[in-house]
């Protein structure tokens, strides 16, 4: 580094860090069962709070992990439901999307499901395109 550079840290580093932490003691108490789940939504509402006060944006998985409507945070066949529907007329495959339902107030989030094919991930395409290429030289 040159002289009189100073090396930056990231704005908000104790603000993402509380927010980190309240997420992670709400999904501990979230398993816990019934007891821990009003101190949990607290703890939700609090880093929600704590982002908004801030100007910070949650990021995306976290947001998709806790209820809009009533702070809980909705773990898979603890505090949510998840199902895969496809309400196409025709059952395109490309239409479905994943349903999570709230198990405290039963708000509904949709979510499109996404998956490449198994070829496109494995890149087989890409290997068949570089022999035929190998093959002609």
């Amino acid at each position: 580094m040159a002289k009189g550079q100073k090396q930056q840290s990231a704005p908000n580093k104790d603000i993402h860090a509380r927010i980190s932490f309240l997420y992670q003691a709400s999904t501990f108490l979230a398993n816990q069962g019934v007891g821990g789940q009003g101190l949990s939504r607290f703890y939700v509402a609090t880093a929600k709070g704590a982002a908004r006060k801030a100007v910070l944006r949650i990021d995306r998985n976290v947001k998709r992990t806790l209820c809009k409507r009533c702070d809980t945070r909705l773990i898979p066949g603890v505090t949510s439901t998840n199902e895969i529907e496809n309400l196409s007329k025709k059952n395109v495959e490309q239409a479905d999307t994943l349903k999570i339902t709230c198990g405290q107030c039963r708000t509904v989030k949709r979510f499109p499901c996404v998956e490449r094919k198994e070829k496109d991930v494995l890149g087989e395409d890409h290997n068949d395109a570089e022999t035929e290429v190998k093959a002609a030289d």
